[in-house]
């Protein structure tokens, strides 16, 4: 409830701004800054990139550490024109890059995990098990009993789990692990999707194939289609024009 509607259905309310000059002067300011922002803060990972001083796009004001922020949320900047960049700083990272250290300090063999395959069955194996302690978004308890219901026997069921782990992905987790393994037949909605569906057994797992689905079914551009994607993610309601 606003303050006005507020006032008008409490003649309490009322009676309480009329008492005093000062009331009336705190209920007026009140009104004034009624849903504006309450404070700022700092988004943990977003950076901000431009070709141009940002100074001549969006009004800046100082951080934390000395580093400016603009004073526009997230969807205001990206309506400038600005691009925003969201980069992780991970812990597990560092842990690797000691580990690799240490073996190439102990044995005198340098490895670089780059050179391990996507297929590499010993890999596979320990997803399968769920021993993925130190694996960046693979160590809570539910996806690991994920890991182990479907089995991973490829890097693409490794991705998929990542994917369905996720409000709404979520409930395709049974169907998704069912087809994989023979217990439910996989459909598809219409013919024209089985060739965007069929790595994922039929059912939506990524949002390059909610793009996807929209050009062919709704005949969106890719531009459209991705406006689309972006209003799913963040649960925001309206239409697409084009």
């Amino acid at each position: 409830m606003s303050l006005q509607q507020a006032y008008q259905q409490s003649q309490a309310l009322k009676n309480l701004v009329a008492d005093a000059q000062e009331n009336q002067r705190l209920f007026q300011t009140a009104l004034a800054i009624e849903g504006l922002p309450r404070h700022y803060s700092t988004h943990a990972a977003g950076i901000v990139l431009s070709d141009q001083p940002l100074t001549d796009t969006v009004a800046l004001q100082s951080g934390g550490d000395g580093i400016e922020q603009t004073q526009f949320a997230m969807g205001n900047v990206e309506a400038l024109g600005l691009l925003k960049m969201d980069f992780l700083g991970l812990r597990n990272l560092s842990i690797l890059a000691s580990t690799l250290s240490y073996v190439q300090k102990q044995t005198g063999q340098a490895i670089n995990p780059a050179t391990i395959p996507l297929d590499d069955p010993d890999t596979l194996a320990l997803f399968a098990r769920g021993d993925t302690n130190g694996v960046f978004q693979f160590e809570s308890s539910g996806i690991k009993a994920v890991l182990r219901q479907l089995g991973p026997s490829s890097f693409e069921d490794v991705v998929a789990v990542n994917a369905l782990y996720r409000p709404g992905p979520m409930e395709n987790i049974d169907t998704f692990v069912a087809r994989k393994h023979g217990q439910e037949p996989i459909s598809y909605p219409a013919p024209a999707l089985e060739p965007i569906l069929a790595p994922t057994y039929g059912v939506l797992v990524y949002q390059e194939q909610v793009m996807q689905v929209a050009s062919v079914m709704g005949g969106f551009s890719l531009g459209e289609a991705d406006l689309l994607r972006r209003a799913m993610s963040k649960k925001k309601g309206g239409r697409v024009s084009g």
